[in-house]
């Protein structure tokens, strides 16, 4: 099985795997976008990244349903203490800092920044929709 290895110059990629034929290791170096022209679908590399990516898809969502309860918690939190739902300073630092966890990561500051914006924007209706279902229906906003 391939495995990426490292990254050389000018966006080549070491793959370094076992042979078959022996026990030696097998070292080529191949341009990644040749590679995933050149692959088919069948090709075992391209199922194993694929695979890989839809393990991590798991792990979002899974990772997603636990940052929901953790905001379910705080939802009963503020509504005992009768707090706001929103919180601008937290929003603010919060997305600061993701910013910052994308750049030391190479991803997109502006993507994490549009990905944190929903979850949030869910978060803060989740915790309103929390609250309107606990009022009793007498008080319950309309509309």
């Amino acid at each position: 099985m391939l495995r990426p290895a490292g990254r050389q110059a000018r966006g080549f990629f070491l793959f370094v795997g076992l042979s078959h034929r022996s026990s030696g290791v097998v070292c080529a170096s191949i341009d990644p976008v040749y590679a995933l022209l050149t692959m088919s679908s069948s090709s075992t590399p391209l199922r194993d990244i694929r695979s890989r990516i839809d393990q991590l898809d798991r792990a979002i969502v899974e990772l997603l349903a636990e940052r929901q309860s953790a905001v379910d918690d705080i939802a009963d939190i503020k509504e005992q203490k009768n707090d706001n739902v929103r919180d601008p300073d937290r929003e603010s630092q919060l997305m600061d800092r993701l910013r910052g966890i994308a750049r030391d990561h190479d991803v997109s500051p502006d993507l994490v920044e549009d990905l944190f914006g929903s979850i949030i924007a869910h978060s803060v209706d989740r915790q309103n929709d929390r609250r309107d279902d606990a009022r009793p229906s007498r008080l319950r906003k309309v509309g």
